[in-house]
Formats: C-alpha cells, structure tokens, sequence
C-alpha cells in the first residue's frame, strides 16, 4: 500500500505541479522544492508532501528529528591517585550533545551510585578506590568514560577481604605484624613486606607453607614476581589456633597460664594468655595487649575446645539452664529467654583482623554471663576500652576474669550450669576487667554483679569496693548501676585486690587510677 501511495503521489506531482504543497509542522512552506542544508534544530519537526486536484488529495509525512549522541567536552586523566584525606578530586565527564545530555549514571566497581551530576565528587576517604564509569546519554546514543582511582599503599578491607582458609600474616621477627588499622581497613605500605603461612600449602599456587610477600598497590600483594588480590590468597585448609600450657601459677593453687595463638616456624605467636584453674577445668582470667590497630569488627568462626571436658553447645541452651538455675535460687521461673551466655573475655574485636581474630572463639575464652538479658552495659565497656585505646594511640593491657570472694557460702546459692553429660561448671558472682596503660602507671577495674534477677537493693549489697565510676572521664554517659542493663561499678585498683582476693596482682608500679588518657611520659619514650 505505502509503495502504491509514493508512486501515486509521483505521478501526481509530475502531472499537476501546481498542486504541490509542503508543509512543517503543519505550516506551508513556500517553495516547490524542499532540500534542508546547514541543518539546525529549527529544521526539527513533521513533514508532509500533499498533492491534490479537483477531487482527492495524498499526503506523505516523515518526521526530521536534528541532533547528535553526547560528546565529552574534555579530555581527562583516567587513572587517579587515591591520597588518604588529601582535598576531594572532581571526576568530570562533562559532554554536551543535541539534545542536551539529561542523564547522568555513575558507577563505582560496578553498582550504581546517587550521583547524577556531570562531575562525580571523590571524597579522599577509605573506600573510595575503585573504577569509577560514567555513562552520559541523550536521544542519540551513549558514551562512557572509565576512572581508575588507586593507591600507592595497599588497602584492606577488614570485611571484605580476609575471607574463611585467609593464610596467617606474620614478620620476618616472627610477631604480629604492626600495620595500621582504622576505620575498618589496614594499610600496608608500598613494597612493605611480611610472611603468609598456611598449615600444609596455598591453594593458588605451589608452594610450601611460607611465602615472602609485599604490598604492590591497592589490594594487590606480589608474590615470587605475580601480582595477587589479596583476599584470593587462601590456604587448603583453615588455619587454626593452638595453646600452649607454660606451667607458670598465676593464682594460688593449682593454676597455670595458658597461652592461645598459631605455631609458625616452630614457634609460638601468642595472642592472649588466660589463667587455667587445672582442679575446676575453668578459666578464671585472660590477659592481652589491646592496641590501636585492633580490628574493631566481629567475624564468625568456628569454636575450638583444646582441653575442657564440657559440651558447651548443652551447657548454654537455655531451656537446659533453667533447672539447673531453678535449684540455686527456688523462686527463678523462665521462659526460656533470659539465661546465661558465653561471654568471650578477649573479645574477637579486640584482637588484629583476619586469622589472629580467630583465636577468641577457644573455650578457653568463655566464661558464663548472665547476658542475654542484660548485656548492655559489659558490651558498651567493651566498645569504651576499644575507643580509649584508641584515643590514647598506645597499647593498652587489658585483664578480664571472674570472681568469687564469697567462697564459704552455702552450696547452691550459686547457679551450677551442667551439659548433656553432666559435667558440670560454677558460675562466678562477679565478672571484672582491668584496664591499664603502661605508659602512665594508671589502672581502673570495672566489676559487673554477675546474678540473676537482682533487683538495684539487692546488687547494691555486691559493691565490694568504692565505686568510682562517675569520676571516670570516659565512663560518662552511662547508667553502669541499671540492673536490666547488667549492675556495674567501678574501684581503684588497689581497693580492688583488696575486696576480691588478687594482692599485688595488678597494683605494682601501676596503681594511678585511669581517670582519662593522658600525654605519654617523657621517661616512658626514653625506656621505649
């Protein structure tokens, strides 16, 4: 039919030229021959051919639409330095095009960002690496344009890229290497080098158990001349923590301290030390050095039962606790809800990321805290230390433990929880932590009433030693002594041993009390 209609109209004009008319848009146009040159955008519009005589007329209409696909308005470095808090950096794909360009899509490693604009604001803050895509659009078409924004140093996410089977870092001194860590990454510096170990070999290369590595840019890690992402380096098999007994008392009594860490080298790389009752099978105090470089983020992992003969996955059920509770204290009654949890006393956030996190989840760690219900105050001591360390830019020595200075007191006035096989484990009365800095000789213990069903009368009678807490700088803010948040106090660290039987424990050359973090002594650098 169309084909019909042009050669109809052909003939038309050939016939009866008088009756020729075009019209754009509607609007004759005077002339009876049509070419469009120098086309503008006035030439945009709906055009008709009409031919006609005394009885009929045919029309043919086509529709000139006048533009062009964007093009970009510069040329542009696309590859970016990333410099840590230096001035923003503007990524421009600035384009003009007919019609204007409207939309704007950026990308960063390949999701879609908020920014719209023609210029992308890249802020110098952790997470900003990447490849940056534009794409700019009209009518026409679309063009993009890729950034690739990297760094000198290497840069680690602690979520992202220490994965399960990651191989264990360590320094050519056999010790925890000392990168920086903040704001959820680490940074390791450019051609810095360390040690990966894996328990047999790595699974993306052969190789033995060590290799040598350096930081090369970004996430990559070279090894033996080839360029790694560092979260795809992994071991055949999940690295492990271990112990090692040392024989050492460190409570009177049959006691030893316990070290958790990694064999490398024959060697053993500690990351915390408890004190092990060797007569109850309990831990009854870990010690480690928190630094600033902790890794401040939880991980999941596996838990690891070395020597303790209980089933801990019974023992903490709650619907199993509840008789068990029952006969310490007549009148508990549960639903089921509130009960006593595994409380870590290093806690994971506390230690460096990756695989030294790993070595919290040991039972040796874990002691029973009346936690599922009033956990609130012990986790929000635990983020204050974490952000005291901090502040302080120093290490920390960190101790947290549990205590009894009740030991006469009539069986069952203290839950006796018991697993599957009725082994059984004591719940202390107290949970405590002591907090020290080397650097100044200052100390503060912080002791939670680890009971239940405690009303803020009867947790009052459990405050041993002179609650200090409201002097503390930074313990502000908080309501320690609210017994559904978990009844807390705080003593000097001589009035402390004192009260819960650990004499000259702690108190040697350091029994300042830690009322804020202070400026490191001059005497303290020297020693250093």
């Amino acid at each position: 039919m169309t084909e019909y209609i042009i050669t109809a109209l052909k003939i038309i004009i050939l016939f009866f030229p008088q009756s020729l008319l075009f019209l754009q848009n509607g609007r004759p146009i005077e002339s009876k021959e049509l070419h469009i040159v120098n086309i503008t955008r006035s030439d945009d519009g709906l055009y008709t051919c009409r031919v006609s005589d005394f009885v009929k007329s045919r029309s043919f209409t086509t529709k000139v639409v006048v533009g062009f696909k964007p093009i970009f308005a510069t040329e542009e470095k696309e590859e970016v330095q990333f410099i840590l808090n230096a001035d923003p950096e503007f990524l421009s794909c600035q384009a003009y095009g007919e019609p204007r360009p409207k939309d704007t899509i950026w990308k960063h490693d390949g999701k879609v960002t908020n920014v719209t604009d023609m210029s992308y604001p890249l802020g110098m803050v952790f997470g900003a690496t990447g490849i940056y895509e534009c794409e700019v659009s009209n009518d026409f078409g679309t063009i993009r344009r890729t950034f690739k924004v990297t760094s000198r140093d290497c840069i680690l996410d602690l979520k992202k890229d220490f994965p399960e089977k990651h191989p264990l870092m360590y320094s050519s001194s056999l010790s925890w290497p000392a990168f920086q860590v903040t704001e959820g990454f680490m940074i390791i510096p450019k051609a810095e080098y360390f040690y990966f170990n894996c328990p047999e070999k790595f699974a993306n290369f052969p190789s033995g158990a060590h290799v040598m590595a350096f930081c090369e840019r970004d996430n990559q890690i070279k090894i033996r001349g080839n360029n790694y992402n560092f979260k795809d380096l992994k071991c055949n098999e999940e690295v492990k923590p271990d112990i090692m007994e040392t024989g050492f008392e460190c409570l009177p009594g049959n006691t030893q301290y316990i070290q958790i860490g990694f064999r490398v080298h024959n060697e053993f790389l500690k990351v915390y030390e408890v004190c092990y009752d060797n007569d109850k099978n309990e831990p009854l105090f870990a010690k480690h050095k928190l630094s600033p470089d902790h890794t401040d983020s939880s991980i999941e992992s596996e838990w690891f039962n070395d020597i303790l003969p209980h089933d801990f996955d019974s023992m903490y059920d709650c619907a199993r606790q509840a008789y068990d509770i029952s006969l310490a204290l007549p009148g508990f009654r549960s639903d089921g809800s509130c009960c006593y949890g595994k409380r870590q006393l290093v806690n994971s956030k506390n230690l460096q990321p990756g695989v030294p996190a790993s070595a919290s989840f040991n039972y040796l760690n874990v002691i029973p805290q009346w936690s599922t219900c009033n956990s609130k105050n012990w986790d929000d001591l635990e983020d204050r230390v974490r952000n005291l360390v901090k502040k302080a830019g120093r290490d920390l020595s960190i101790s947290t433990g549990i205590a009894n200075p009740y030991p006469d007191a009539p069986p069952y006035v203290f839950p006796i929880l018991k697993d599957g096989y009725g082994v059984s484990q004591a719940v202390a009365p107290f949970l405590w932590k002591v907090v020290q800095d080397p650097a100044t000789g200052e100390s503060l213990a912080i002791i939670q009433v680890n009971f239940p069903l405690l009303d803020r009368e009867d947790a009052s009678r459990h405050i041993l030693c002179p609650d200090i807490c409201e002097n503390i700088d930074w313990l502000r803010g908080t309501n320690w002594q609210n017994v559904e948040d978990g009844f807390t106090y705080c003593c000097a660290i001589t009035e402390f041993e004192n009260a819960f039987g650990f004499k000259d424990l702690f108190s040697p050359d350091m029994n300042r009390v830690l009322f804020s973090t202070s400026l490191i002594p001059e005497t303290y650098l020297t020693k250093k």
